[in-house]
């Protein structure tokens, strides 16, 4: 904006049609500031002020992943509700390593001797029933007890995904926290920013999400193997397919169509991943 002030000063009364193109300029770049001005200040935070040790692990405790100058806070921490938190989440851990020793790594470990149907059979209950285990601790129990102890307001860390119609539904639902991050940092960017269209950043925003999961698998494993990869772009399909249900208003349909999936896919995960582990074990 100095720049264009200063190239409206040298300029005289004649030069009519630049100064107007000038002072075009001007107000939309006043304008454009005092946006700005608005997203680097909330509440008493003001932006660089901020930029502080302390700001940044508050921050890391947080239970969000996206950056807010200010967060919601409660008034005080309660101390019962926390202790709450810790017993649920060492009692439901006990349940989780009861179900994976007594139910899941017998079958895991026998996987020489059967074929890859009758594992994705035995496997169903006892997978479905860890994954239910492992959302409940991770988002009822560390969730709210980090939220408790910092203050954060904000507890919608999921919403009713067991009611889900279709698999976009329930994208949206299971997972708050990062489903926010990457609504905010990928699918509304690259519509802004570089002008793809919905369905071009939806398939991004899979794209990126399905390679940031398939790198931890391969952190885990040392082994590139795309299983997981392969199954979360295959949720794109089966989007459509449960869109189809839900637009029939077969809702019923659609929320066992929904069930049925997520029923498969950690089954067949887990054998897919640990087949070669387990099977040389």
């Amino acid at each position: 904006m100095d720049h264009i002030a200063g190239e409206m000063k040298k300029l005289d009364d004649t030069a009519e049609e630049k100064l107007m193109s000038l002072e075009e300029e001007w107000n939309t770049s006043h304008a454009r500031a005092e946006e700005l001005q608005v997203e680097l200040k909330k509440g008493s935070t003001t932006f660089p002020k901020n930029v502080t040790f302390l700001n940044f692990l508050d921050y890391l405790l947080v239970p969000t992943l996206v950056y807010e100058l200010e967060y919601p806070r409660t008034h005080r921490i309660r101390p019962f509700y926390v202790l709450e938190k810790i017993l649920a989440t060492l009692g439901t851990f006990m349940i989780l390593y009861v179900t994976v020793e007594h139910y899941i790594n017998p079958v895991l470990y026998s996987l020489e001797k059967l074929d890859f149907i009758d594992a994705v059979t035995r496997l169903l209950i006892p997978f479905m029933i860890g994954y239910l285990l492992i959302f409940y601790i991770i988002f009822e129990c560390i969730c709210n007890g980090f939220a408790e102890m910092t203050r954060f307001a904000d507890r919608e860390f999921y919403e009713d995904w067991w009611n889900s119609l279709t698999f976009d539904e329930y994208a949206r639902k299971w997972n708050k926290p990062v489903h926010e991050f990457l609504m905010r940092h990928i699918y509304l960017e690259s519509i802004t920013t570089y002008k793809l269209n919905k369905q071009n950043a939806t398939f991004l925003t899979f794209f990126l999400s399905s390679c940031l999961h398939e790198l931890v698998m391969i952190v885990i494993g040392k082994k590139v193997r795309m299983y997981l990869f392969v199954m979360q772009m295959f949720q794109i399909p089966l989007i459509y397919i449960s869109r189809f249900l839900a637009v029939k208003k077969h809702k019923a349909a659609g929320n066992a169509f929904f069930w049925f999936g997520l029923f498969l896919g950690p089954p067949l995960l887990g054998v897919a991943y640990c087949r070669e582990h387990f099977g040389s074990a």
